[in-house]
């Protein structure tokens, strides 16, 4: 009687391996909860480019008309509105790596599968990259590049800003909006996130022309904006004494203990911002020389549509990321890697930001690390 069996290097077995990756690199993004394929998602995903050739794609916006009807009484022909139209497009790249070891006697020496291992910390850079990669491309950290900036380059809003449309750019150095547009390497120490910053966002927001939408984000009952902080923004936060501290306490007097955001760690709600926290918010960037500030960094304010993430096809393969495992040297030494088509691009219609606001302050740790 012949039972068939696989080993590890059958064919079918990576395409398992494929699946299991995509799902664990998936998990470890702190933006999966954002991502959707609709329109109100925070970040859109698209899947264009797994169906179709070529590595870029395009995509349109339509403004809203800036006149109003006419009536009876108005002449129709030779008054006619011409559309506005804008777009972008966004190019995916390849985003790969690989780790290779001893097949014989390094198998004897552990106890441990290193093919496991393996795909664990694959999954753990490919995640790291594309992770990174979101926040630098809505930051507009334009120091941070390739892979680490989702295979395309990124908008410094600051540059914008000085353009002539601030809005986009909220320095916490100035009390002015002149002043606040300037450069992340002039914030000092006293140049530090508070709440009026998310004041001025989310005025902004609703006054742009088109509106920064809130984005639909899953648990709650309404669309919501997010901005994202770094852990030393969020001490800056909760300092005692701070407009932050004053409102959490008026909470738990007021018997809101049990979602309390003091007491339970989450960051909260203001202004119809959800505040979250993330040690991957970048540093801001030096307006001359476009290298990277020590000592600031630059909280993201998102609507919907913040940016695009789109994926490819890998050679015909319905799956988005790819599994190779490989045998070298008469097979005493074995490589195994991990990989996928995509690219991440900020919504930026009209030489500005679509739907993202950077607000840039001075973030310094608490206390020294010892």
């Amino acid at each position: 009687m012949s039972v068939q069996s696989f080993s590890t290097s059958n064919a079918l077995v990576p395409q398992q391996w494929s699946e299991g990756l995509e799902a664990e690199v998936l998990k470890k993004i702190s933006w999966t909860g954002f991502i959707g394929k609709r329109s109100d998602a925070l970040v859109q995903m698209k899947d264009t480019l797994t169906n179709e050739p070529g590595d870029t794609e395009t995509i349109g916006l339509r403004m809203q008309l800036n006149s109003k009807p006419k009536s009876s009484s108005d002449a129709l022909e030779n008054n006619e509105q011409s559309l506005t139209l804008y777009n972008m497009s966004y190019t995916i790249d390849e985003v790969v790596d690989a780790v290779r070891f001893k097949n014989v006697i390094d198998r004897q020496r552990i106890n441990f599968d290193m093919r496991d291992e393996a795909k664990a910390a694959l999954a753990d850079q490919l995640s790291n990259a594309w992770d990174t990669s979101l926040f630098a491309q809505l930051a507009g950290a334009v120091h941070l590049t390739g892979t680490f900036a989702g295979n395309n380059t990124a908008v410094d809003p600051q540059t914008v800003a000085v353009a002539g449309t601030p809005g986009h750019f909220i320095s916490a150095d100035g009390t002015s909006q002149a002043t606040r547009v300037q450069g992340d390497e002039n914030l000092v120490a006293a140049d530090t996130f508070t709440l009026d910053l998310l004041d001025i966002a989310v005025e902004n927001a609703k006054t742009f022309s088109p509106a920064i939408r809130p984005a639909r984000i899953e648990g709650f009952g309404r669309p919501m904006y997010v901005c994202f902080i770094h852990p030393h923004q969020t001490s800056q936060l909760r300092a005692e004494g701070t407009l932050w501290d004053d409102l959490q306490r008026a909470a738990m007097s007021g018997g809101k203990v049990d979602d309390n955001p003091l007491l339970t760690g989450a960051l909260g709600v203001y202004n119809d911002v959800l505040l979250v926290e993330s040690t991957r918010v970048p540093q801001g960037v030096n307006s001359s020389t476009s290298v990277a500030v020590s000592g600031t960094r630059r909280a993201i304010f998102c609507g919907a549509q913040s940016a695009v993430m789109g994926w490819g096809r890998l050679g015909g393969s319905p799956r988005r990321f790819r599994w190779v495992e490989k045998q070298f040297d008469y097979d005493r030494e074995y490589g195994v890697a991990a990989g996928f088509l995509g690219g991440i691009k900020t919504c930026n219609y009209n030489s500005k930001p679509f739907a993202t606001i950077v607000i840039s302050s001075y973030a310094n740790a608490s206390q020294p690390a010892s």
